[in-house]
């Protein structure tokens, strides 16, 4: 399914991540994430607090004990 919003989008590009690097932490995340997106400046408002409440929505993705993300596939 094709994201329609900028929300959803940037929710899919988080969940192709964490499916692509298991046990990911939320600070590589969000490196990952601004790599993908072409740096931190243009998304100077998604903190890490952000990237958590987005993926918290997400079916399918959990953290483990130790705070790392995970999928299932």
């Amino acid at each position: 399914m094709a994201a329609t919003t900028f929300r959803e989008y940037i929710i899919d590009i988080l969940v192709s991540i964490v499916r692509h690097i298991p046990n990911i932490s939320l600070e590589e995340l969000q490196t990952r994430f601004f790599d993908v997106m072409g740096g931190p400046n243009d998304f100077k408002a998604l903190e890490l607090g952000d990237l958590e409440e987005l993926l918290a929505e997400v079916p399918g993705l959990y953290i483990t004990e130790n705070g790392y993300f995970m999928a299932d596939v």
